[in-house]
C-alpha cells in the first residue's frame, strides 16, 4: 500500500502539473491537496507494514501533517494572510523535521560547520541577487532559510548512521537535498522580477518527489543507533 500511495502521489501531483497548465484553475487547489494527502498516508501504511522507531515516526508525520497544511493554504489564490500562514506551517514542518533528523543522529560540529556554510550561501545569494523584489516579506523568508539549512545540514548527518540503514538514509537525504532546491526554486516563483513559467511547474516535481521519496523511506525503516539526542 505504501507503493501505491506514493505512485498515487506523483499521479495526482502529475495531474495538477498539467492542470496548472491547461486546466480549469479551480481544480488546482482539489488535485494538490490529494496529492499531498497521499504524501501524507505513505509513511502511514509504510509504518504499519514495518514499524521502526515511534517517536521518529510521529516527528515526520507531524512534518508531513504541516506540508500538507502549507500546500493547501499556498494555493488559496487571492488571500495574502495565505503566503505568511503557509510560510509558518513550513516552518514549522522543517522544525519538526529537524528534531527527527537531530532524534536519531545527536548533535556534532561538523553539523554547524554545514548548517553555517549553507545558511550563508543561502542568505547571500538571496540579497546579492538584485532580481528579486521580496515586498516586505524579506524577515519570513530570512527565518524560513536559517530553519531549512540546519534541517538540511542535519538529514546529511544521518549518513553517519548509514550502516544497516542504507536505503532508508539514502531516500531520505535525496528527499530534503530536492525539499531544499524546490524551495530554492519557490524563491523565483514568488519574489523574482522576471518570470519564468517553467520554474513553477518545476517546483510541483521536486516538491511532490521529495515529499513522497521521503514518505517512501519508512518502507524501510531507520533504526535509531544512538542513544541521546541533541538539536
Amino acid at each position: 500500500m505504501a507503493i501505491i500511495s506514493f505512485i498515487l502521489t506523483e499521479v495526482f501531483a502529475a495531474f495538477f502539473f498539467l492542470n496548472k497548465a491547461v486546466g480549469n484553475p479551480d481544480f488546482n487547489i482539489v488535485l494538490k491537496t490529494i496529492a499531498s494527502v497521499f504524501f501524507v498516508l505513505t509513511p502511514i501504511f509504510a509504518y504499519k507494514k514495518k514499524t521502526g522507531d515511534k517517536k521518529y515516526f510521529l516527528l515526520i508525520m507531524l512534518g508531513l501533517f504541516f506540508s500538507l497544511s502549507g500546500d493547501v493554504l499556498l494555493a488559496i489564490e487571492g488571500w495574502d494572510p495565505g503566503f505568511y500562514l503557509g510560510v509558518a506551517t513550513f516552518t514549522f514542518a522543517q522544525l519538526f523535521f529537524l528534531v527527527g533528523f537531530s532524534y536519531l543522529e545527536r548533535y556534532k560540529h561538523i553539523d554547524l560547520v554545514i548548517f553555517g556554510g549553507l545558511s550563508i550561501l543561502l542568505i547571500l545569494f538571496e540579497n546579492l541577487n538584485k532580481g528579486f523584489n521580496y515586498d516586505g516579506k524579506y524577515i519570513f523568508i530570512l527565518i524560513y532559510s536559517i530553519v531549512i539549512s540546519y534541517m538540511v545540514s542535519k538529514a546529511f548527518s544521518l549518513l553517519r548512521i548509514k550502516k544497516g540503514n542504507e536505503k532508508a538514509v539514502l531516500l531520505t537525504t535525496i528527499a530534503m537535498a530536492l525539499f531544499f532546491l524546490s524551495d530554492l526554486d519557490l524563491l523565483f516563483v514568488y519574489f523574482y522580477k522576471t518570470k519564468y513559467v517553467a520554474l513553477s511547474y518545476a517546483n510541483i516535481v521536486l516538491y511532490y518527489m521529495a515529499q513522497g521519496i521521503l514518505g517512501l523511506s519508512f518502507i524501510n525503516p531507520i533504526k535509531k543507533l544512538d542513544k541521546h539526542s541533541n538539536l
